[in-house]
């Protein structure tokens, strides 16, 4: 996202968000001492993801003490730090911001192997614990991991043409949305048939949709497809990128979620298509978004 533009956009992110926040503390009882500096930290950390291809150009040494912002932020005002806790996140950090720096580029895959063992292993819920019962404040972590992965990749391997984006250009959304029809049949129908979900309205369906749409589109397809598609693929091919995002989903919601392996591993392959169409890992992000869109609000 070019500076100025994300210079535009930042004052509405800490409006909406600081508006989002004393919505939800008040139908929640959340106390002012709590929700305020969780609130902030959730912005610093949304701000410092948005701006991840400016972060990307600072040495790595700073932009792992990016990674502490949103700690102290959280952590001090809510009586949650622990020097435990802070050693472990600093280690982390560095550990993300050099690494690549460290390997030759045939080693690039062991470096998404530790990112991802360490995102699967979740050590975030202690490293950010909750502040009180039910509060649950561990994505602080999670997004922090994914910004300093990319931006790692963004720094010290310039070579990989990812097409990485947050705004997909209108070839992106055409071509985006193209295999996601084109994965309906063979995924959606697989599930269908192996009876893994069955059709039912979502309550909530019609904001739950779109609000799944944009999260995805903007965290959870945009991390997964950068890595997968972006920088995995290019190195393995379609068809083993394709079952390796199949597989990193056995444990979803249960262990081993077999079906879910076999939904994803053609989910993968669909937005691996949609990558060597465009080049670029806007499009297939889109697919990954819509797909759990409709299936989050048209499937149970």
């Amino acid at each position: 996202m070019p500076a100025h533009r994300l210079r535009q956009l930042l004052p509405a992110v800490w409006l909406v968000g600081a508006l989002a926040a004393f919505w939800i503390a008040r139908e929640q009882g959340i106390p002012t001492w709590i929700a305020a500096p969780v609130a902030i930290a959730f912005l610093m950390e949304v701000s410092l993801y948005l701006g991840v291809v400016q972060v990307a150009g600072i040495e790595p040494w700073m932009a792992a003490a990016s990674a502490l912002v949103a700690y102290f932020a959280f952590a001090l005002p809510t009586q949650r730090f622990s020097w435990l806790a802070l050693a472990t996140l600093t280690g982390l950090a560095l550990a993300a911001c050099y690494g690549l720096r460290l390997l030759p580029p045939s080693l690039d895959l062991l470096f998404l192997v530790f990112m991802g063992a360490v995102f699967l292993a979740k050590p975030f819920g202690w490293i950010y614990p909750e502040p009180m019962a039910g509060l649950r404040v561990d994505a602080l972590g999670q997004l922090m991991w994914i910004r300093l992965g990319i931006g790692a990749f963004l720094r010290d391997r310039p070579e990989l043409d990812t097409g990485f984006g947050f705004l997909p250009s209108r070839k992106d959304w055409i071509e985006g949305a193209r295999y996601f029809l084109l994965f309906l049949v063979p995924g959606m129908g697989a599930a269908l048939l192996l009876r893994y979900v069955s059709f039912g309205l979502a309550e909530g369906w019609w904001w739950k949709g779109p609000a799944t749409f944009a999260a995805f589109l903007w965290v959870g397809a945009l991390s997964e497809e950068f890595f997968f598609r972006g920088v995995m693929q290019p190195k393995l091919g379609l068809a083993a990128t394709s079952m390796i995002f199949g597989l990193v989903h056995l444990p979803f919601r249960e262990f081993p979620n077999w079906k879910h392996v076999m939904v994803a591993t053609v989910l993968g392959y669909f937005c691996g298509l949609a990558y060597q169409k465009t080049g670029a890992i806007r499009a297939p992000i889109v697919t990954h978004a819509l797909v759990v869109a409709i299936w989050r609000a048209f499937f149970r």
